[in-house]
């Protein structure tokens, strides 16, 4: 019976060093954002459109794709495409972020800062 607790013990022991020794798991992102400008970026009319943008007035244009799960927000308020574009026509300049997914150019949504109502 000692011998047996005497086994559990070193056992225990055993892994509690390697535990202790172990690596957390590496963070992977799974979304990127870009900051944008209202000035800076053309939305398309429709979904099947890409998001031209620049991140700054004298930077290079760069695009993504939109897609059937894209979302569309302004602020917290879920919106169409379609409205989305008529907020930013009526309110421009405005800051925006469009976030994709990591290590592609899959847009998952796009945000305009201000209220609807």
């Amino acid at each position: 019976m000692h011998r047996s607790i005497a086994n559990i013990t070193l056992l225990l022991l055993a892994l509690a060093a390697g535990a202790a020794g172990a690596q957390p798991p590496r963070s992977v992102p799974l979304e990127e954002a870009v900051e944008t400008s209202s000035r800076d970026v053309r939305l398309p009319t429709d979904a099947n459109g890409p998001v031209v943008f620049s991140n700054c007035g004298t930077c290079r244009l760069n695009s993504l794709r939109l897609s059937g799960s894209t979302r569309y927000f302004v602020g917290t308020d879920p919106v169409t495409l379609r409205q989305l574009n008529a907020f930013v026509a009526a309110h421009d300049p405005i800051f925006m972020l469009v976030y994709y997914r990591a290590g592609t150019s899959d847009i998952t949504r796009i945000v305009a800062s201000g209220k609807l109502h």
